[in-house]
């Protein structure tokens, strides 16, 4: 039986609530994510999953698209079903036995990350500093493709201005618009998300203003702001 049957009776000073007061919780058996939530609640606390939070036990499974977040996990984890992880540590190895697509929100995994379905590829897009490693790379069946991108929006655009980003150096468009509309008028954004580490070209144009180009933009590792400042200009140049 696991430790959750003790946690039932668990002073509620020992939950967790924030980072002044971490709770740790030890489990004995392998066990379902569900099931580890329920003792926590029977603990008395009253933010499962609350950050700082940590769970050691041999074995976590999640399943049925079971979404988990802040929570520090000591041993190893086994995802049966397509999961979005957000703020999660695991000290051990990951194992995802169904094929898809997933994405990870600062997620670190200090071990083996691996593909069980030898049917198909498991790709990970990793957000906010994820850190992920596989003994398994690549876009086949059995193995896993780990991408960790971060989302760059340009910011303080006029209307009516184009956005194109390309590979640096060359015409290889990675993302683009003909016509801003996001954001308020003359004040409009772009979003794109590529690769941490890539670099890329970022050009502006708009028949008001002048020609702008931002060369060799390295991607960061988290989500970023870029300000364009446009200036009037009443001879449009478009190399």
């Amino acid at each position: 039986m696991a430790d959750g049957m003790q946690l039932a009776s668990a002073d509620k000073s020992q939950v967790s609530s924030g980072a002044e007061n971490p709770g740790t919780f030890n489990f004995t058996e392998s066990l379902p994510w569900g099931a580890i939530t329920m003792a926590l609640r029977q603990a008395n606390s009253t933010t499962v999953g609350s950050k700082f939070t940590t769970i050691t036990l041999p074995n976590l499974t999640l399943m049925n698209e079971a979404k988990i977040s802040n929570v520090n996990i000591n041993g190893d984890v086994v995802v049966d079903s397509v999961v979005d992880l957000n703020n999660i540590v695991v000290d051990g190895d990951m194992d995802i036995t169904n094929a898809g697509t997933y994405n990870f929100y600062d997620v670190e995994v200090t071990g083996d990350v691996t593909n069980s379905d030898s049917g198909g590829n498991v790709q990970i897009y990793g957000f906010d500093g994820t850190t992920l490693t596989t003994s398994e790379p690549g876009t086949g069946n059995g193995q896993v493709n780990i991408q960790v991108v971060s989302v760059t929006t340009i910011i303080n655009l006029k209307d009516n201005t184009e956005v194109r980003v390309y590979d640096a150096g060359t015409t290889d468009e990675v993302a683009g618009i003909e016509s801003v509309i996001d954001g308020t008028p003359d004040s409009r954004t772009f979003s794109f998300t590529y690769t941490v580490g890539n670099l890329v070209d970022i050009i502006v144009y708009n028949i008001d203003y002048k020609y702008y180009k931002l060369s060799n933009y390295t991607i960061p590792a988290f989500n970023t702001p870029v300000e364009v400042t446009q200036r009037f200009d009443r001879n449009y140049y478009n190399p």
